[in-house]
């Protein structure tokens, strides 16, 4: 995961540096151990991708497009601000199309809807633009808001990743984010993660608040606890909170919602970062991440019609300083009403990158991180039941 300075500086009414230790509370599983495991295990394939010398192995968005005839893995190269598409049975590079910097700059991710309709986020602007493939602009919008003095609202920066990435619903377009820092003005009802941008009328609604939890403890202000991460089903939102064993879902059209268990037998408790509120020690914060269980993406497997989880585990071989996330992966199983199923540990030995995955009617695929500069490469899992 890439740290994005700009993002962790602009921080709201955020406490200054103090190492002062806090109470530690954590956050207990509750529910672990009372379902059953009925993930068996998993079979595996591997897609490798090749790649031109213009693109890194290193992929922070990329997206999966189901059509009739045909099948892409679509990936941003940031390098040279263009999205690529692949032939995902046949592997094989399509095309590209190149996104113009000067008017849009750079992106941080898309949605595809055909040549005629693409979505595109600017991090730096805050601005959705809808571009056809010469990248003409035929519409644009400034979504991330930032808090004002009269505003108690602290609203979502909409920061993009593969597993949270810009989706297209209807008339809709979603996205989440958030504003970095800790602060002591959080509330269970000020802190909301997800827009909704009406892209007929232009208005946008801010949904889903972070768990309580959130508001009562520190959880070091930056991407590694407070990025949220979300799917779609038919109708529904499926948000992902890092510190949650639970997580929610939500109607865009009706407003309902719902919080579902979905946690992992094996981690027993979360713990915030023992520090109060405000301390920006970069490398306490890593190491304390590094240490502890965490959640991450949610993906919605339209072809069995369950959904897939990510958990990662302490890393008990850390080395203070290490930028890598090689924290261990477990792959948590809901079927289609979010009830859990079971999960299957992934190889520890083997550096997966579960924050750019995608579920294609094969499987889920799950990236692996490779010394070799020239292929993106997939492990492809298939849930075995018992």
């Amino acid at each position: 995961m890439k740290y994005y300075f700009a993002l962790i500086i602009m921080t709201y009414h955020c406490i200054g540096c103090s190492n002062r230790q806090a109470d530690v509370v954590k956050i207990y599983n509750e529910e672990r151990g009372v379902y059953i495991n009925n993930v068996a295990d998993s079979s595996r394939n591997i897609k490798e991708f090749a790649l031109d010398h213009q693109t890194t192995n290193i992929v922070d968005y990329l997206k999966f497009i189901d059509h009739d005839t045909i099948s892409y893995l679509s990936i941003l190269n940031e390098y040279n601000n263009s999205i690529y598409f692949y032939d995902n049975e046949g592997l094989a590079f399509i095309r590209k199309i190149k996104i113009d910097n000067d008017r849009i700059g750079k992106v941080q991710g898309y949605e595809y809807i055909n040549d005629d309709s693409i979505f595109v986020y600017s991090y730096s602007k805050g601005f959705i633009f809808g571009i056809n493939c010469k990248s003409e602009i035929f519409y644009e919008y400034k979504i991330s808001k930032l808090p004002n003095k009269n505003d108690n609202k602290i609203y979502p920066y909409t920061f993009c990743m593969t597993t949270s990435p810009i989706i297209k619903k209807d008339n809709y377009l979603i996205s989440v984010g958030f504003l970095g820092g800790e602060t002591l003005n959080e509330t269970t009802d000020n802190r909301p993660i997800c827009s909704v941008l009406n892209l007929i009328n232009g208005s946008q609604q801010f949904l889903v608040n972070y768990p309580a939890m959130y508001s009562d403890h520190n959880w070091g202000g930056g991407f590694e606890y407070r990025m949220p991460y979300y799917d779609i089903s038919e109708d529904d939102i499926i948000i992902s909170f890092s510190a949650s064993h639970h997580i929610v879902k939500i109607s865009h059209m009706t407003g309902n919602q719902s919080s579902h268990y979905a946690g992992s037998s094996v981690v027993e408790a979360i713990e915030p970062f023992p520090y109060i509120k405000g301390n920006s020690d970069r490398l306490l914060l890593r190491s304390w991440y590094m240490g502890n269980p965490s959640y991450e993406g949610i993906f919605y497997d339209k072809y069995n019609n369950h959904y897939y989880r990510m958990a990662r585990l302490p890393n008990k071989k850390y080395i203070k300083g290490d930028r890598d996330n090689n924290k261990p992966t477990v792959v948590i199983v809901l079927d289609s009403t979010l009830n859990y199923i079971g999960e299957v540990n992934l190889p520890a030995d083997i550096l997966f990158n579960p924050s750019c995955s995608y579920v294609s009617k094969d499987g889920l695929n799950i990236q692996v991180k490779t010394d070799n500069e020239d292929k993106l490469v997939f492990y492809q899992y298939k849930i075995i039941f018992k």
